[in-house]
């Protein structure tokens, strides 16, 4: 895994990967108490606190469908309930629908460790080491 943005930049142009967000903008962000929940980066918190009507997101089908070269989709995160799985859904099916590869990956963040049992944790260095093995279980090859 890379450190920073120049390495990742790099990372994911060898390895012909691309990123996006689902949401592009959250329209009702207008007040300090919102800029402050989604300044914490915490994908929970922004499911708690804002619907999906307040929502615009990035058209990802629009994406895949003018992009055929894309095979894989993955999502970094779990989507089995509620704002992130009413996001995540569509692109699932339209991935189903149109023989796309379609998978749901831990989350990079520092929470991932714990997701884990300590012993299975242990073998690793590092959580990029342990975050990319994970990763890699469910790739593609």
């Amino acid at each position: 895994m890379c450190c920073n943005k120049v390495e990742w930049e790099s990372f994911c142009k060898e390895h012909k990967i691309a990123i996006t967000d689902l949401i592009e903008c959250i329209t009702t962000a207008n007040k300090e108490e919102h800029r402050n929940i989604i300044n914490g980066f915490s994908d929970k918190a922004i499911e708690e606190n804002f619907s999906l009507e307040e929502l615009s997101t990035v058209k990802i089908k629009v994406i895949l469908k003018n992009t055929p070269s894309i095979k894989q989709v993955y999502l970094t995160r779990g989507a089995s309930q509620g704002l992130w799985k009413k996001l995540w859904n569509p692109v699932k099916e339209y991935c189903k629908q149109n023989n796309r590869y379609c998978e749901e990956l831990i989350t990079p963040s520092g929470y991932a460790f714990y997701q884990y049992r300590k012993e299975e944790r242990k073998q690793y260095d590092s959580l990029s080491t342990f975050i990319l093995a994970r990763w890699k279980e469910k790739w593609k090859k």
